[in-house]
């Protein structure tokens, strides 16, 4: 059990494991037995040889010994350990006096192993995005010639952690497959719900809901079809945006379809802010009165690799506030838009190192930004958008359609309070956390699939709210913000179990 606490996939987890299992966790921990006669003392030492300790990438049948198609390859792929202890030679009294037997040796073997489950998470998953290698190499350098993204290992959730680093900031328009065609990396699907119920209330409300019940493990079942429209409304409660037949009516007054703390999406407060899902926002208006988070610069140009892969350059400077000497007039772009639209002078003050800020504006991720902005101390928090007095009316960024009383961000966890769901339930709500499937090398996956091995969790930040390509299809634009860590955080858990 020890040494399978140390098979989490990161480099080194082989190495870590054997020493685990065969010293006691540096002492911490010691095997002992009670029959042995054999005048070798209450220890059990595992066997020396080859065989004392094999890592296994598979379970092998009930009954059955490993073979060499179930051994592990690599520290990734280390899913099982297999020890064998040194033979102890057993005298039994009434035997002997008997004469019936004699002394006889015996041995042990055991099997243990390690898995996470990932609780309370919207019935959602997403498609490796960096099983496409020319965007993961050549678009955004991720190192991954070491083979922790490549199939078939491919992007264990441990890799996702080391390298977190390569993805992190980088803008993905995240599409459904639609018309029943395979799924590509960077696109996303839906899950079966634990109930068995497939139908398209089902769905829409375990990806609503703040506190969804539902848990994943190793593999997930791929749900056939896609039923986005109730996807898009169920969504987009996370905006303060409430949309019949599913989330009309008196949904606004229920806590489990509470909004994020901050909504801010790029509508005015006149068209439609709050309870309606107005026209879909203009991500570059000449000058605009509401501003989502902006895209990643390839959308703007139609130039991302295949037309969802953004690269992270959200940041720029794109029209004018100063007038020419000569009067007013275009000029060279000194402004990024985001922070002018939303925070005009006199509002909080834009980040800076300089005014003792962690970073500057200009070097800060999109959901940094959205975080500054809820931090600031105040009640509402005075950095959240709140335009509705500018002439023309601008963007109301607190909720404003909401009733339910409750809110859900990090914001509200007390470190005192002994409740371990706290940092579930305060989730920050435009956090979506999907896991993640090789939908290349498990593929082609296309339909009702079952037991479908993921390899991880992550959570997209949502820059705008989702929009509705007809039936079948649906556009969601996020941010790549964070691996799920592992422990008893976030919904995570580590599982360490003996098999045999």
């Amino acid at each position: 059990l020890a040494g399978a606490a140390e098979l989490d996939g990161r480099n080194g987890a082989r190495v870590a494991a054997e020493a685990a299992a065969r010293t006691g966790l540096s002492g911490t921990l010691l095997n002992v037995q009670a029959f042995a006669t054999d005048g070798g003392g209450p220890g059990i030492a595992i066997d020396p040889g080859p065989l004392g300790v094999v890592f296994l990438r598979n379970l092998p049948a009930d009954g059955t010994d490993f073979t060499a198609a179930d051994t592990a390859t690599s520290d990734a792929d280390a899913r099982f350990i297999f020890v064998s202890v040194v033979n102890r030679n057993i005298r039994s009294g009434l035997s002997r006096a008997l004469g019936v037997i004699p002394d006889f040796d015996t041995d042990a073997r055991s099997i243990a192993g390690f898995h996470s489950v990932v609780c309370r998470i919207p019935a959602m998953m997403m498609c490796n995005p960096l099983e496409d290698l020319f965007y993961a190499q050549t678009v955004i350098g991720c190192n991954i010639n070491d083979g922790h993204y490549g199939p078939p290992s491919g992007g264990l959730q441990a890799r996702w952690v080391e390298h977190k680093g390569c993805l992190r900031g980088k803008q993905v328009l995240m599409k459904t497959a639609g018309g029943g065609a395979a799924y590509n990396p960077g696109e996303f699907g839906l899950l079966d719900p634990p109930t068995g119920n497939q139908g398209a209330a089902a769905i829409a409300e375990m990806i609503a809901t703040s506190v969804p019940d539902f848990c994943i493990s190793d593999t997930a079942d791929l749900r056939t079809g896609q039923a986005m429209g109730p996807v898009v409304s169920a969504l987009n409660v996370r905006f303060d945006i409430y949309e019949p037949p599913m989330f009309g009516g008196n949904s606004k007054n229920n806590p489990d379809y509470r909004p994020a703390l901050n909504v801010v999406k790029g509508y005015t407060f006149g068209a439609g802010n709050g309870c309606n899902n107005g026209a879909p926002p203009d991500p570059m208006p000449p000058i605009p009165d509401a501003l989502s988070y902006p895209r990643d610069a390839c959308f703007l140009t139609d130039s991302c690799w295949m037309g969802r892969f953004g690269t992270g350059d959200w940041y720029q400077e794109t029209y004018d506030h100063d007038p020419l000497p000569t009067g007013p007039g275009p000029g060279t772009a000194d402004v990024e838009p985001y922070w002018a639209v939303n925070h005009p002078p006199g509002d909080v003050s834009q980040p800076s190192a300089a005014q003792g800020d962690a970073k500057d504006y200009i070097d800060m991720t999109r959901y940094e930004v959205y975080r500054y902005e809820i931090e600031q101390l105040g009640a509402p928090p005075p950095g959240i958008t709140d335009n509705t007095a500018l002439i023309p009316i601008g963007e109301q960024g607190n909720p404003s359609c909401y009733t339910g009383g409750e809110f859900s961000d990090p914001i509200n966890d007390d470190p005192n309070d002994p409740d371990d769901d706290d940092e579930v339930i305060n989730l920050d709500r435009r956090l979506l956390r999907m896991v993640v499937i090789n939908c290349v090398a498990e593929g082609p996956l296309n339909g009702n699939e079952d037991d479908v091995p993921t390899i991880g969790t992550v959570e997209m930040f949502l820059t705008e709210p989702a929009q509705g390509q007809g039936n079948d299809k649906a556009d969601i634009y996020g941010e790549i913000s964070r691996i799920a860590p592992p422990g008893q955080k976030d919904g995570v858990r580590d599982i360490v179990q003996l098999y045999r």
